[in-house]
């Protein structure tokens, strides 16, 4: 099981393993963050996940995942490892990590292009991200003006975040945050691109895959009239592309970007930021800086053009 965004390889934690977080960062000289579990849960009843806070332990959180491959490879006469599509299921547990007592908290799906392969092979493209039509917008948005590009964020692999779910009980911890960082460590290449189209899930108009709630746990959206349901829909974009700057992603298009080729911000500097916006403007400013450093280092060697 993956675990913060690492693989695991199937260890569980002891039962009596005192939670992370909280005793290291009080040894650090932090405050202590509380990481006990509410005891006892009742038969029946859903267990809730500890007292987090923005920026508290995630240890009983894990994502499970499961992948498929699309299509077959007819000079290699078998399937291919061109678009894959992967599903992770958040998890939570009140005591061993992967233990029986395990629920699911959320989901993640993500499609994941082997550019490399793709390049490597003179597969047509188009025809490739043709086969859904998320893939072809993504094609014609991202993919299409990019070709012959040799900068380096088009020079990897691309993974595109299909969707993202968590439930109504454990939100506010930045556990979206979590599966996408989990699906980046993971699944997709080095130098690589991570793509989200941000759309708020209570807008799609559907009930989730599994039934329940078609508004997903949020405010029912307004009926359409005089603009209402526009403006509340730019409105809840606007949130969610904002807790997109928090990792680093940024705007291109009706697409976010991020390149795992650079240093983006950690899950806790995104978990801990006030504002997406704030941690993009100072994302900004230290690369401008990087870049002053790195011409004022060039001009002292002698080269005068910078």
């Amino acid at each position: 099981y993956c675990q913060h965004g690492k693989m695991d390889q199937g260890r569980k934690r002891p039962a009596k393993e005192p939670a992370e977080g909280g005793e290291a960062r009080a040894a650090q000289g932090g405050p202590p963050v509380d990481c006990s579990i509410p005891r006892p849960v009742p038969a029946g009843a859903v267990p809730m996940h500890p007292p987090l806070g923005r920026t508290g332990d995630l240890s009983h959180y894990w994502v499970d995942w499961s992948i498929r491959t699309h299509g077959s490879d007819h000079h290699m006469g078998g399937d291919d490892f061109k678009r894959s599509v992967a599903t992770g299921k958040l998890m939570f547990a009140e005591e061993d990590v992967g233990g029986d007592d395990a629920i699911q908290a959320g989901s993640i799906e993500v499609t994941q292009y082997r550019m490399h392969y793709i390049g490597n092979n003179y597969i047509n493209k188009a025809q490739l991200f043709d086969e859904t039509q998320e893939g072809m917008e993504l094609y014609e948005a991202i993919v299409a003006p990019n070709e012959g590009c040799f900068e380096e964020i088009h020079g990897g692999d691309m993974q595109y975040i299909n969707r993202v779910e968590v439930d109504p009980a454990h939100r506010g911890h930045g556990l979206g945050l979590f599966m996408i960082e989990a699906a980046d460590n993971v699944l997709n290449g080095h130098m690589s691109l991570q793509v989200v189209k941000p759309f708020p899930l209570q807008f799609e108009g559907r009930p989730p895959r599994g039934g329940g709630d078609r508004n997903y746990g949020y405010p029912a959206p307004p009926s359409d009239g005089q603009g209402t349901r526009q403006a509340a829909l730019a409105a809840a974009q606007a949130k969610l592309k904002d807790h997109y700057l928090k990792l680093g992603f940024a705007h291109e298009g009706e697409y976010m970007l991020r390149w795992n080729g650079m240093a983006n911000p950690s899950l806790s500097q995104a978990r801990s930021a006030p504002s997406g916006a704030r941690m993009a403007e100072e994302l900004q400013a230290r690369g401008a800086e990087a870049r002053e450093r790195a011409r004022q280092f060039l001009r002292e060697e002698g080269f005068s053009q910078f």
